[in-house]
């Protein structure tokens, strides 16, 4: 049974759980993108090839990881039109549909 005070709660800490995940391969994967680039000069030219399918690879990754961030409904009216740009809804602080701000009915906080 949710509880009256913070009915929202599970539905956050999902969110949370996902956007971490989401910011985490960014931050992961940005330098390896960058390294993948600088390294073309580095390389033979038989293996040009393969920093660019590094690249490629990266993005797929952080586009799926982005994906699934979108994912996640508002937990008031289960609209996801909140979820239209993933890193908008990574930072938005309330749902366009129907006006719940972040985090509102749990325990977390926003800054």
């Amino acid at each position: 049974m949710e509880n009256e005070k913070y009915p929202y709660q599970k539905q956050w800490e999902d969110y949370r759980r996902k956007a971490r995940k989401s910011w985490t391969a960014w931050f992961i994967c940005i330098p390896i993108a960058l390294l993948a680039i600088l390294s073309l000069k580095n390389l033979p030219d038989n293996f040009a090839l393969l920093p660019v399918l590094v690249f490629l690879f990266v993005f797929m990754f952080l586009g799926w990881f982005s994906y699934k961030v979108t994912e996640w409904d508002c937990p008031r009216c289960n609209d996801s039109s909140r979820n239209k740009m993933t890193f908008a809804q990574m930072v938005a602080t309330d749902c366009r549909n129907c006006g719940l701000t972040k985090y509102e009915g749990s325990t977390f906080k926003t800054f």
